[in-house]
Order: C-alpha cells, then structure tokens, then sequence
C-alpha cells in the first residue's frame, strides 16, 4: 500500500542512548582528528602565553592578552566546526551560491569607507576590539566549498 507507514514499536530512547546510537553524529565523528586539534590548540595556547607573558611593551601589561586571543579564536573556531557539523554537508552544498555574494559584497566593502590599510595592505575591516576581518579569506572558503560541489 502506498503512503502507510509503521510507527517505530521500540522504546523512546534516553538522552545518553541517542548520544550514543548507531546513527549519531557523536559516533560519526573523527575524533583522533579533533582530539588532536585540540591538543595542538591546547599547546599553542602555552607557546603563546609562555613568549608573551614577559613582554609588557607587546602586551599593554597584561601577560594574558595574547593567550585571551587565542583562546577566544580558538573558542570561535570550535564552534564554526560544531555549527558545520550540525548543518552537515548538504546544507553547505546548498549554501555556496549565498556564501559567494556575500564574501564578494564583503570584498567590495573594503573599497568603501569601512576599508582599512594594515601593513601597506588595503585589504581590510576593522571590526573593532583590537579585531580585524580580511574578507579574501572567506572568499577562499566559498570558493573551496564551491568546487567541492
């Protein structure tokens, strides 16, 4: 018969059960890739404190302002994996063409007054809080999600 379906006749699964089902994507994860990621975040974070921690004329006088940084970039960059991995691959797919007009109107913004020059370079938006935002890198994302298509 087409159109009739059976309800699933097992239990409704707990919350650590679905965490750890067959079908999860806790179970799906490469997770000697991302606990590798986060022991090199994890050691970098003490290279950068360990070379900063001295230098007031760098740091302002706080010893912690570069290790904040990082750990703030690095904190960004866990949850750009965690919203790419929740959205999946499809989603992304779908995506390109409004991620590429974005990034291209972002790329056109810098020839605007929100433009910056960093380092001789005119190729930058000040965002504000010591933060800057170089939009040819996102360019270079769309494009790689672009081909991977």
């Amino acid at each position: 018969m087409a159109g009739f379906s059976v309800s699933r006749y097992a239990p409704e699964r707990s919350t650590w059960g679905k965490i750890v089902a067959r079908d999860s994507v806790v179970r799906r994860l490469d997770w000697p890739l991302l606990g590798s990621a986060v022991a090199l975040s994890f050691v970098g974070s003490l290279l950068i404190w360990s070379a900063t921690r001295g230098r007031d004329s760098l740091t302002h006088g706080d010893p912690y302002y570069f290790l904040f940084r990082h750990v703030l970039n690095t904190g960004i960059g866990l949850a750009l994996m965690i919203g790419t991995v929740w959205l999946g691959h499809r989603t992304l797919r779908g995506a390109v063409p409004f991620l590429y007009g974005i990034s291209i109107l972002l790329i056109l913004a810098v020839l605007t007054p929100l433009g910056a020059t960093v380092n001789g370079a005119h190729a930058w938006i000040i965002i504000g809080g010591g933060f800057s935002l170089q939009p040819s890198e996102f360019i270079k994302i769309t494009i790689i999600l672009g081909m991977a298509m």
